[in-house]
């Protein structure tokens, strides 16, 4: 996603250079900004299991928490995405995400016990 954003930024970059065209200059500008917010999520955002009982959650923007899986309180599905709710705050989870075996195992257990 974010090749095609930023291919588009490009190519509307230069349709504005050549052709002086406002339009393309602020489709320029969105599509680098959304092309740079795509590689920032799929670079930075990351869960990494530490043990059975914690985990740690990256954002896009490299802010690192760490949580219990003990305080996992519950999971939203949505449309394109999961929200995992821990100890008041929102984990988010693209669907294109790759989970490992372990933390799905772990997440279930603890979906499992609040249920």
């Amino acid at each position: 996603m974010a090749i095609v954003f930023l291919a588009g930024g490009i190519a509307c970059t230069l349709f504005a250079i050549f052709r002086f065209a406002i339009w393309a200059v602020v489709c320029a500008i969105l599509g680098i900004v959304f092309g740079v917010f795509a590689l920032l999520c799929w670079k930075n955002q990351t869960i990494h299991v530490i043990s059975e009982d914690r985990f740690t959650y990256t954002t896009m923007f490299g802010n690192t928490h760490t949580y219990s899986f003990s305080d996992i309180q519950g999971l939203r599905k949505n449309q394109d995405s999961m929200t995992l709710f821990v100890a008041g705050h929102k984990v988010h989870i693209e669907s294109m995400a790759i989970l490992s075996e372990r933390l799905v195992t772990l997440i279930n257990r603890e979906l499992e016990k609040k249920a």
